[in-house]
């Protein structure tokens, strides 16, 4: 019930939803247009936004396959990342199971939840996530992102070219003061 009220807050916050002012919604209710809108906020960068639209359409299941097909099939120039993550929820539709659930924590709602899958990943040192990982540099919570640059650093990953190019255009980008400083001192030890 509580995500039924996040998604309604989502969409009340982004358009009304058919001029209606709902407090709830049935997944019966959703439509295609409202599947179009959660599918388009996986193709932009990580969000607030972003995390929401994952789990609505994780929640939506069955009824929003054939829209994320239909954008997978017609999706050449989609990023590989928006692609496995497409492919990941078509999969969870199928058989409401996920392969590796670490992956659907790097991208839950809950930025704690995010921090804390960074942290196992640390922990096991496991470097396949490294696709899934470098895109929460842009997470709009700074915890995650200062999380996100000590598994980096202590794993030895800045000396990867594509790790190294990342995080120093990132540092532009930056607002954060602390996270600024801590990414300077890593640049400099390197």
């Amino acid at each position: 019930m509580g995500m039924i009220k996040q998604i309604m807050s989502y969409l009340n916050r982004n358009g009304d939803l058919e001029k209606e002012n709902w407090q709830l919604i049935k997944i019966s209710k959703v439509n295609d247009k409202i599947i179009e809108r959660l599918v388009d906020n996986l193709k932009t960068d990580i969000s607030e936004d972003f995390f929401l639209s994952l789990e609505s359409l994780l929640r939506i299941g069955k009824k929003a396959k054939r829209v994320i097909e239909s954008v997978l099939h017609n999706g050449d120039k989609l990023p590989a990342l928006t692609k496995d993550i497409f492919i990941l929820i078509l999969n969870f539709i199928n058989n409401q199971d996920i392969e590796d659930p670490l992956i659907l924590q790097l991208y839950n709602v809950d930025f704690i939840t995010r921090a804390r899958a960074l942290m196992l990943i640390e922990e096991s040192r496991e470097l396949k996530y490294l696709k899934y990982i470098l895109p929460l540099l842009n997470d709009p919570d700074d915890s995650v992102r200062a999380v996100l640059i000590k598994l980096l650093d202590n794993l030895n990953l800045i000396n990867n070219p594509m790790v190294f190019h990342k995080l120093q255009d990132h540092l532009e980008k930056e607002k954060n003061l602390v996270i600024q400083k801590n990414l300077e001192e890593i640049f400099k030890k390197s």
